[in-house]
């Protein structure tokens, strides 16, 4: 019997909806997040309204996507490392690229799937239209790129905040090492008395 995650993720799929926490992952994130001198990079994705000539190698439209030649990749591997050579496409977030055009950040498809998107997704996206009274395609790029923006600020915090978290909890591990060492000196100490 063929364990069920030996199946890659399809192209055409979501990725697993909640994945095992991964530290060096959430690390690698934080710090290429927290990085000054990270740049976007990768594969830009251009809607096929996109008016933009495609620039072999640097960018291209989704229509010209072939989705047999994105990559299948088995749950057991996700998060991907974010240097994977699978990471192709171009994300929000400098330093960091998707599997998938719109892809998931830990690889694998996106919400939005890869050349498209499901019909709950559509009524999402028609809401979001209707919520910020959106008219035209101009509006829509200005609302999109302030939500990006406070996203972006969003997830800047919270690496921030890790980033204290970790060096709290390097400073407790030097606190309590010490203290480790002091015990273990007074045990010696007492034990000399002792035999005295």
């Amino acid at each position: 019997m063929r364990d069920v995650d030996d199946d890659p993720v399809s192209p055409h799929s979501q990725p697993p909806p909640s994945l095992p926490y991964n530290a060096r992952f959430e690390d690698s994130l934080m710090e290429t997040v927290l990085a000054s001198n990270s740049t976007r990079g990768g594969m830009t994705v251009l809607p096929s309204t996109s008016t933009a000539k495609a620039v072999p190698g640097k960018s291209i439209v989704i229509t010209e996507i072939d989705s047999s030649t994105l990559p299948f990749i088995r749950p057991s591997e996700l998060p991907l490392p974010l240097n994977d050579e699978r990471r192709t496409y171009q994300s929000p977030i400098p330093g960091v690229r998707f599997t998938h055009p719109g892809g998931a950040i830990e690889g694998g498809p996106g919400p939005f799937g890869p050349l498209g998107m499901d019909e709950n997704r559509a009524k999402e996206a028609q809401d979001f239209i209707e919520e910020h009274g959106i008219r035209t395609q101009a509006q829509f790029s200005k609302v999109l790129e302030q939500k990006r923006a406070q996203c972006m600020k969003k997830v800047k915090e919270a690496m921030e905040q890790r980033m204290e978290a970790k060096q709290q909890n390097q400073d407790l591990d030097g606190e309590i090492k010490t203290l480790e060492i002091e015990r273990e000196m007074e045990r010696k100490v007492q034990l000399k008395y002792m035999k005295k």
